[in-house]
């Protein structure tokens, strides 16, 4: 059995507008690095209008890599 793990990734010093862009592009580039990545946008308030600047990340052992590749990039 390969452990799951999840983790909520925000970009602490960016406007709504930008942590919904880079939010987006991270979770293409994840998606596209491995398959054993589920990547979900996630709104940080429920009012707000935005496709959500927040990404939920759930990663098996082997896509840590990919993440960290992903965050570099």
């Amino acid at each position: 059995m390969i452990a799951k793990r999840t983790l909520v990734l925000g970009f602490a010093d960016a406007s709504a507008d930008q942590s919904n862009r880079y939010a987006a592009e991270l979770k293409d580039s994840l998606l596209a690095a491995s398959r054993d990545v589920q990547v979900e946008r996630s709104r940080e308030r429920d009012d707000a209008q935005d496709f959500g600047g927040t990404l939920v990340v759930v990663l098996g052992t082997t896509a840590i890599n990919t993440l960290a590749h992903g965050i570099a990039a």
